[in-house]
Formats: structure tokens, sequence, C-alpha cells
């Protein structure tokens, strides 16, 4: 019976939802993320020059001749939900005070991000100002909610917003690399929020994942393949940003009921691994190719299930979210049976050991680091080495046998290829 009730309580909310009438902001928000998707499109294709000097930028690498900056009409379609949520007037019904300084905190930088990745798509920043603005973005943001989140413990709040803010940002951007990829994994985060919210009847994580998930939708036409548009250096960041904030909706909850700390914690970042993970492992895997770390490759697990596993990119973007969501589903399973800390550790887990399983046989070159037992134990082993006093020594001689390619010579220099006489010295 306690079951039971509890299920009634749950879909009492959604019937609150309805009866206060916040369910029109989903299809509002569908509706202007079309309307802006559509303008943005047929932007591209007119003749008036002065729309297309701000807002028509072709997507460096499509070969379908799309445009690049989807990321602005995506990011004002989730801002325009949140507003509309904000100024509701039943907001109090459905948001806490802390709510409400997270959503104005969360609207100043996320304007940041908008401008410094307009910037970007238009004009190609350097990566080292593109680093700046997302650390000013994230930090901003991060020092103005640790206010909310941990009121006893600032400092510690604002490292571990900004350590998840920036990677999650940076993680997003780099799962946006085929058609509709961005959009699916978008919508399994949302979804796994969403679970989250049911299951612990949290309203505002509710309302912001559907928010979340409409805007997405309204994306779908445009970014199937062929895609006519492409997110572009907003989009992505864009996405993790709005999951950030629905984290923080998640914790703030969570800590009222009196969940402790570090179990509300990892329940409102568990959805967030993907990019943390992705962004590690792509970090790590450059280093063991012998690369900079901050430099790009193709390696990426879509980008191996669509080159080395010939899928389409409409085909991997599948494969990719459906290993996702089985992943969340695993994790939130034992979340429920065994807490919150052993669930995040198992989807960390699962996610990089589906890394390591499909793309570690790729990763592999002449110039990969050598990680077998052997080789590291040889590399700890101290090496023998005799010294011999120069007094117990009259005299040594250095012979250098001589090759078809002289080691004197340039590789290509014809002139070294006869030169095999010894070279001899002698010093007493």
């Amino acid at each position: 019976m306690e079951k039971v009730r509890k299920m009634l309580e749950k879909f009492h909310f959604f019937h609150f939802l309805v009866a206060r009438d916040l369910w029109w902001i989903f299809p509002s928000v569908f509706v202007t993320g079309t309307f802006l998707f559509t303008s943005l499109y047929f932007i591209s294709r007119s003749p008036f020059n002065r729309f297309k000097k701000l807002f028509y930028i072709p997507a460096r690498k499509s070969i379908t001749n799309a445009v690049q900056l989807g990321g602005l009409p995506l990011s004002f379609a989730i801002i325009t939900g949140i507003v509309q949520i904000f100024n509701h007037k039943y907001f109090n019904s459905f948001f806490s005070d802390f709510d409400h300084y997270s959503i104005k905190y969360w609207l100043i930088s996320s304007c940041v991000i908008v401008i410094y990745g307009y910037l970007d798509d238009r004009f190609e920043l350097r990566p080292m100002v593109k680093l700046l603005l997302q650390i000013f973005s994230v930090c901003l943001f991060a020092v103005l909610e640790s206010r909310v989140l941990f009121p006893k413990w600032g400092a510690l709040a604002f490292v571990v917003i900004s350590f998840w803010g920036l990677g999650v940002l940076n993680g997003s951007n780099l799962l946006d690399g085929l058609d509709t990829l961005a959009i699916k994994l978008g919508s399994v985060t949302f979804l796994s929020y969403l679970i989250i919210s049911y299951n612990f009847s949290i309203p505002s994580a509710t309302i912001g994942s559907l928010v979340g998930i409409s805007s997405l939708a309204s994306f779908y036409f445009f970014n199937k393949e062929p895609a006519k548009i492409h997110l572009g250096e907003i989009g992505g960041s864009f996405i993790g940003f709005t999951a950030l904030l629905i984290s923080c909706f998640v914790y703030s909850f969570l800590t009222r009921v009196r969940v402790d700390h570090l179990n509300a914690l990892t329940m409102a970042l568990m959805p967030l691994s993907l990019p943390m993970v992705e962004l590690g492992v792509s970090f790590l895997r450059r280093i063991y190719t012998r690369k900079s770390p901050f430099k790009g490759d193709r390696f990426h697990l879509h980008h191996i299930l669509r080159n080395y596993y010939h899928l389409s990119p409409s085909n991997a973007s599948s494969v990719y979210a459906l290993g996702y969501g089985a992943i969340m589903a695993i994790g939130l399973s034992i979340t429920h049976h065994f807490g919150p800390v052993f669930g995040i550790f198992s989807v960390v887990f699962l996610m990089v050991s589906t890394y390591i399983t499909v793309g570690a046989k790729h990763w592999q070159s002449e110039d990969s680091l050598n990680l077998k037992p052997t080789a590291l134990f040889d590399y700890l082993l101290k090496k023998d080495i005799g010294v011999i006093s120069s007094m117990e020594v009259d005299d040594f001689q250095i012979q250098i046998i001589g090759s078809e390619e002289s080691i004197f010579q340039d590789p290509e220099d014809d002139t070294g290829k006869d030169n095999k006489s010894d070279i001899s010295k002698k010093a007493a």
C-alpha cells in the first residue's frame, strides 16, 4: 500500500503540473525552437546580405552545405522556457528560493556562453582565448551558486562546481560530432534526470528536463541525416550547461529532504558522467598516443563507430545513445538497491570499459606508449652501469663501422652511400 500511495502522489504531481497551466511551456519551447531553426535555415538561402553577415556561417567540415550556428536557436529556445517558468505566477509552487537564485545565476552565465560561442563560430577564436572565456563563464556561475548550494563550505563548492562545469562544457562539445548525436545523447541525459525527478518527486528538475527535451525535439528535423544545421560551439556547451542547472535543482531538493550531502551530490552528478568520461578518456588517449592532449583527433567513440564499423551517422548516433541509456539504466538500478555512490562508480566503470573495449585496438600505433606489465617492469628496474676510474685506463679506442648510408650524411645524400671506411681514434 505504501508503494501505491507513493505512485499516486507522483501522478498527482503531474496532474498538478497540468492544473497550474505549466504544461503549455513545453510546446511553447518546441514551437519557439522550430521557428528559430526555420528562420536560420531560410536566412542562409535568402538574398539579404545584412542578415547573412550576422547569422550565416557555413559549417567548416560539412559535406551537405549545413549551417553552423544551430546552437543559437537552441539556446534561445531553452532560455525562453526558463524565463517563462521564472515569471510564472505559480513559480513558488514548484521551485524553492534556492532554485530562484540558481536560475538567475544560470541566466547570467549562459549569456556569456552564447556570446563567446557566437564569436568562436563566426571568427574562430584562439584556443587560449576560448578557454579563458569558458573558465570565466563557469567560475562566474560557481562563485554565485556556491553561496546557494554550500553556504558553509563556499570554497569547496566553488572548486567542485568549477571543475565539473568546465568538464561538462568541454565534454559536451566533444559529443557533437555526428548528425543527431548531441540530440540523442542530450535526450538520454535529460531523461535520466526525469527518472530521478519522478523517483524523488522533484518538480523543479522535472520541469527543467522537459524544457531540455522539448528544445532538442525542435532541432531533430534540421539535424537529421543529411543535416541542414549543426550546433556549432554554442550548442554542445549549452546542452551541458542546462544539465548542470538541473543537477543543482536535484542537489538542492535532496538536501532539503535530509539526504546527506555525499549521496545528494553523487545523485545530482550521475547523469553528467558521460561528458566527464569523454573528456578524461580523450585526454589520456592522446597522451597514450604521444600527442598533445589539447590537440583533436578522430578516435572518439562516435568516430570509431562511423569510420571503422561503417555505420551511418544516424545509426552510429543511435548505437551510442542506446549504449549510454543502458549504462544509465544499470547505474540507476544499482543506485536504487545499493545507494548513489555505488551507482555513480558503476556508471563510470561501465563507460570507461566500453571506451577501452571498442576503441583501444584502434588507438594503438608505433608511437603509442607500451603499457604492458613487462615493459613497465623493465622501465622500473635499476640498470647495471659500471663506472671505471680513469686511472685504470691507459688508452681507449672508438671505432665506428660504416654502413651503406653514413650516419654523418643526410639520408638522402648519395655521397655517403660508398663510405665504408672505418674511422678510428686513439687517445693516450
